[in-house]
């Protein structure tokens, strides 16, 4: 039995696990588990290294360690997470065409689903502010989040007023994103407005959203693919 350290790159700033207690006898694959209970990081995505080398696939790599020497894990995918920010900034980029900045919107969201399937941002909890940034605006630039919210607010409107037929239009102008809902129930118009503005996120599964007066501020939770987000949607009626 010896203590090692396990450090994890790839932020700003090296994370430091100080004093892990390991058989130096561990075989390899309870090895890469050990990891993961300190890291976060699945085995299948973790590439290690010990004295600037990388960790020998063997049965049992870690027989020589000393006491207090270093392995350094990263995430195998951090440079998709690199792609997915430079892809971010193209898509923001208002020099470039329309269509080329959907193109690296859309990838951007693809590479977003591939970080979070692989457990990434469990890993780099530090990116997850940039990350629910980022991806809220890529999803917007191609209309997802506006699908989602159209399909919530139905059910929501829905239950409130059976037998209603609801449209939707974006709010034009202004510096804040919206939608005007106008539902019509026995012959009668009523338009509501809906903020879009802040968000935030959760790694567990939310339901669909309740139904509360309008005006007041509440959470509308609508779920895109297997990220789950939690949006303050504040819904006031248009007088």
């Amino acid at each position: 039995m010896t203590a090692i350290t396990i450090r994890l790159v790839g932020e700003n700033d090296d994370r430091l696990f100080k004093g892990i207690k390991v058989d130096n006898k561990i075989p390899y694959v309870d090895l890469k588990k050990e990891i993961q209970s300190v890291t976060h990081i699945p085995p299948k995505f973790q590439q290690l290294q010990l004295r600037g080398e990388d960790l020998p696939v063997v049965e049992r790599p870690i027989q020589d360690i000393k006491f207090g020497e270093e392995i350094v894990v990263k995430h195998y995918l951090l440079e998709s997470w690199r792609a997915y920010l430079l892809l971010c900034d193209s898509a923001k980029d208002i020099k470039k065409g329309k269509p080329e900045r959907t193109k690296c919107a859309q990838r951007a969201i693809a590479n977003s689903q591939k970080l979070e399937d692989s457990g990434f941002f469990e890993a780099y909890v530090n990116f997850v502010t940039v990350w629910t940034d980022t991806i809220g605006q890529m999803m917007r630039f191609v209309d997802r989040t506006r699908n989602a919210f159209e399909q919530s607010a139905t059910k929501f409107f829905t239950k409130m007023f059976p037998n209603s037929t609801i449209s939707f239009k974006p709010k034009q102008g202004g510096s804040r994103a919206g939608i005007v809902v106008t539902v019509t129930c026995n012959g009668e118009e009523t338009l509501y407005y809906m903020n879009l503005s802040s968000r935030r996120f959760f790694n567990f599964p939310a339901k669909c959203i309740k139904a509360t007066p309008a005006g007041s501020s509440r959470n509308v939770r609508i779920s895109t693919s297997r990220t789950y987000w939690s949006w303050t949607c504040c819904i006031l009626p248009i007088l």
